[in-house]
This record gives C-alpha cells, sequence and structure tokens, in this order.
C-alpha cells in the first residue's frame, strides 16, 4: 500500500478535480510491483483517489489498463471501478461494470445500489435490489438499508411495505440499522403507526434508533409524543447526539414547548453542541416559534461557523417575530458575507417585506430570484404572490400566480387573500371555487379569507353558508377569527341580532374581542 501512495501526485482533471499526475507512469509503477496481491491493492488505492477527488477521466484510463490486461475479471478489483463510476456520477458506467461481471456478489450489487440512492436515482436502486435477487444472490443488511432508503426519498410507502417483508424472511428485521431504516422510511411516508410497531419491536436500540423514532414523530406532526420519546431514551440511560437534539427541538418548536426547548438547550450545552451548525440552527428556529427572538439572536451570535440554513433561520425568525427591517438587514449581512441566498432565505425576506408593505425591496428581491433561476420553487411562488398581495400590487400577484408552474393549498390561500385583502372579493370567490375543481382541499385559513372576501363584496348570506359548511361539508373546527369575521359582516349589515345570537351560541369564549366587533 506503501508504494501505491507514492504514485499519487497532485494535478488537475480536465473535468475538475485533483488527478494522478501521470497515469501512464502511476501504472507502469503498478505493474513493476512484485505481486499480485500488492498490485491489486496499488490499482484500489489509484481508483479510490479518482473516486475522492470526482476524476473520472483518469479512473477510465485505469479501467481500459485492467481491461487490457484482464484484470477485470476480479471482482475485488470490479467492485473499486463500480465505486470509482458511482462516486463520480457515471450510473451507466457503473452499471456496466456490474452487468459484464462473471462473478458479481452482493458486494459489487451493494455499491451499486448505494450510488444510484446517492445521485437521486431511487427508482434504479429498488430495480438493481430486485435483479440482485434474480440473479441468485441473497441481500446483506447493507442492501436492505439502501433500499428502504431509496424507498424513503421516494415516499413510497407500499414498496417499502413489500421489502420489510422480505427483510424480516430474511432474518434482519431485529438488525439495528435495518429497524433504524424502517424507522426513517415510514416516518418519511407519513405512516407513524408502522413505525411505532417497528420501534416496539426492536430488541435492541441505540442512539440512532431512538433519534429515527423521535424525527418520526416531530415530522408528522406529533411533537408532544416526540418530547416523550426523548425523555423515556434519556430514562434508560442513552445519550442524545445532535441529530437527537435537532428533532426534539423541532418537536418544541412546533409546540411553542418554551421550557421544554430551555431544558434541551441546557442539554445541549453540557454536551458541547450548542455551537455546532446544525444544532445551533434548530435552536434558533426553536426560539423564534416560541417568539424569544432575543434568546435566537444570542445563540446565532455565539455560533463559530454559519451556513446558509442557520441565516435562513435567523432571518425568519425575525419576519415571523414582526422585525421585517432586522429581517432585510441579516439577509443583506449574509450576501456580503459570501453566502448565496436560496428558496428558503429569499422566502424568509419577502415574507419581511410583506410585513413592511416594502413594494420595492420586495420587486428588487423578485428581480434577484429570477436572476438566480428559483421562480420556479413553489415556495417561492407562494411568498411572492403574499408578498405582492400585502404590497397592494395584485396585479403582479396575479402574474407570479398564473406562471407557477405547481400550486399547492398555500399557494391558493395566498392568491385568494390577496384578492380578499384587495377589497376584490369576487374575484377571490372565483379562485375559491377554482381550487375546489383541481381537489384541493381548503383549510381554516382558506376560510377565513373567503369570510374576508364576503365581507367586502357585501355577501352576507353567503358568508353565512361559507361559516356553516366549514364545520359541516368539511370538518374544520370554527375559530375565533371566523366568528369574528361573520360577526362583523352581520354588523357592517346591520343585522345586529343575528350578530348578537351568534355570540351567544359560540361554542368558544367570545372576550370583548367579539363584542368589539359589533362596535
Amino acid at each position: 500500500m506503501d508504494s501505491a501512495r507514492k504514485l499519487a501526485a497532485g494535478g488537475r482533471c480536465r473535468g475538475g478535480g485533483s488527478r494522478i499526475k501521470d497515469i501512464g507512469a502511476a501504472l507502469g509503477n503498478v505493474e513493476a510491483l512484485p505481486n499480485q496481491r500488492s498490485r491489486f491493492a496499488a490499482f484500489a488505492f489509484l481508483l479510490q483517489r479518482c473516486a475522492n477527488s470526482k476524476a473520472l477521466c483518469d479512473g477510465r484510463l485505469i479501467h481500459a489498463h485492467l481491461t487490457r490486461h484482464n484484470y477485470d475479471t476480479s471482482t475485488y478489483l470490479a467492485n473499486w471501478v463500480v465505486k470509482m463510476y458511482g462516486d463520480c456520477g457515471s450510473l451507466a458506467e457503473a452499471r456496466a461494470v456490474v452487468d459484464c461481471l462473471p462473478n458479481a456478489n452482493a458486494y459489487s450489487w451493494n455499491i451499486l445500489i448505494k450510488a444510484y440512492c446517492k445521485n437521486g436515482l431511487c427508482r434504479q436502486a429498488v430495480e438493481c435490489f430486485y435483479k440482485m435477487q434474480r440473479c441468485g444472490i441473497a441481500p446483506t443488511h447493507v442492501s436492505f438499508v439502501s433500499v428502504l432508503e431509496a424507498c424513503a426519498s421516494m415516499a413510497a410507502l407500499e414498496e417499502g411495505k413489500l421489502i420489510h417483508a422480505a427483510a424480516v424472511k430474511a432474518g434482519y428485521e431485529g438488525h439495528v440499522v435495518v429497524g433504524t431504516a424502517l424507522l426513517n422510511l415510514y416516518g418519511k411516508c407519513g405512516s407513524l403507526e408502522d413505525a411505532r410497531i417497528v420501534f416496539r419491536q426492536m430488541p435492541n436500540r441505540d442512539v440512532v434508533t431512538w433519534s429515527a423514532m423521535i424525527t418520526a414523530c416531530a415530522q408528522n406532526g406529533h411533537g408532544k409524543e416526540a418530547l416523550e420519546w426523548y425523555n423515556r431514551m434519556e430514562e434508560n440511560g442513552i445519550r442524545a447526539n445532535q441529530f437527537t437534539f435537532v428533532s426534539a427541538l423541532d418537536a418544541c418548536a412546533s409546540l411553542a414547548a418554551l421550557e421544554q426547548g430551555q431544558k434541551i438547550h441546557t442539554s445541549v450545552v453540557l454536551y458541547g453542541y450548542e455551537r455546532q451548525a446544525i444544532v445551533g440552527t434548530a435552536l434558533v428556529h426553536m426560539y423564534g416559534k416560541c417568539r424569544r427572538l432575543e434568546d435566537a439572536r444570542r445563540v446565532f451570535d455565539q455560533l463559530h461557523q454559519r451556513d446558509v440554513v442557520c441565516w435562513g433561520a435567523m432571518i425568519t425568525a425575525c419576519a415571523q417575530n414582526g422585525h421585517g427591517k432586522e429581517a432585510l438587514n441579516l439577509f443583506s449581512r449574509m450576501q456580503s458575507d459570501g453566502f448565496k441566498a436560496n428558496h428558503i432565505t429569499y422566502a424568509s425576506a419577502l415574507d419581511a417585506c410583506a410585513s413592511l408593505a416594502a413594494l420595492e425591496k420586495g420587486q428588487e428581491l423578485h428581480a434577484s430570484i429570477v436572476d438566480s433561476g428559483l421562480e420556479g420553487e413553489t415556495g417561492i411562488g407562494n411568498a411572492l404572490v403574499d408578498m405582492y398581495g400585502k404590497c397592494g400590487n395584485l396585479k403582479d400577484a396575479r402574474t407570479v400566480f398564473s406562471r407557477m408552474r405547481h400550486r399547492d393549498l398555500v399557494s391558493w390561500n395566498a392568491m385568494i387573500g390577496a384578492c380578499a385583502q384587495n377589497g376584490h372579493g369576487e374575484e377571490a370567490l372565483d379562485f375559491f371555487h377554482q381550487m375546489r375543481s383541481k381537489g384541493v382541499k381548503p383549510d381554516h385559513l382558506t376560510f377565513l379569507s373567503i369570510l374576508t372576501a364576503c365581507k367586502h363584496a357585501g355577501k352576507v348570506d353567503e358568508a353565512r353558508q361559507y361559516f356553516v359548511s366549514i364545520n359541516e361539508n368539511h370538518g374544520i373546527a370554527q375559530t375565533r377569527g371566523h366568528y369574528m369575521c361573520l360577526i362583523d359582516i352581520l354588523g357592517r349589515a346591520g343585522r345586529l341580532d343575528d350578530a348578537e345570537d351568534l355570540i351567544k351560541n359560540m361554542p368558544l369564549e367570545c372576550g370583548a374581542s367579539c363584542l368589539q366587533s359589533l362596535r
């Protein structure tokens, strides 16, 4: 191996990445080594060097040399070639090597499956898993982990369940890493009950397993359960790692559970994770959601290294807590520090513009977004529609909305809200009917905008019908905001008796705010 290390020198490959200075001489030196074992070790080292530096051109030259000298029939070297092609992103060449290898083993297929996953080609990874079995090669625990990761990335729940059954049949269900992969799969597919069953049946659990269960709960809106698992993990004497803390803090953020978040922060400091970017970002996010902007800023300022995600969390915290000007100042600082804005930071900056009604700054950001090629991002489109609507520029809100390739519920709510807020009640109702015809289900925010639209359009009876339909037709509980809006509509129309009846029959405590709506 020492001989192989001496063969690799610095240089640049035309495709980017460092390369072997004189590949021909390096290969000649390998051939001069005294025995096959040392030659194979040297070839493997050179292929690993190419893989690490993404030097595909040199990797191909080494592969050609191996073929020319009949070394390519060695499964050991062929596997290194497959890994090199996979790491360099040339999946077709990696697949060709495996397909032509007469003695391909489980390790060969595992390398290929993992390479497909790494390059985002998850469907091909699953197909390789099945072909591996058709070739008479039994999957290993590594095979199951990789293919389950592919299913998780695709949110392919049914496919994942079939592979789960295969893992049970192969005797791997009790394997810690396979069980953890199953938890990740079910968590990402929203099948929390399946995740619970897998977790409870696992004979052994490590910190990664516990973290996966906590994450599954947190990412599926079960923040309280996530924190319960976190507390049980601590009771079992399992020491949390940075990923555990991130998931637990995300659960605190979703619940605005400040006290629990502060306790976790104490543990973060105790274990020395506070200044890690990923944990610091989760702390900033948690404090922002708990409306403790000073604490969020204190954590942010103490971080030695910040990435664009961390900047985005701090900008979002400011924007969400009514500090739009500070959010925009941070956005400018982030760019001056050399960080390129992504879709999250742009969306947060646009939210700040919306809160300030800063149309000119919002238009400036829109131009930057177009230049960066991010205009097609759904989240960016939603933020632009909302910003233009709140700045009173309904024309540009319509234009952005019409150009969006994909619209989700947030997109429709933003457009309906923009029309309602700017006094275009009829148009807001038209967009609502379009949304329903597309099969998009409304939520409580949709109906808040619809009632506002009815108010501006003077549609009193329609407003009452929409109000009743919130619960009866859509199964959504009416909120205080819905009641106040309808009371306001009835009061404006002079129907004070109806408004008083509504207040008397409210299932919520009406308080002075609802009575104020009649004045």
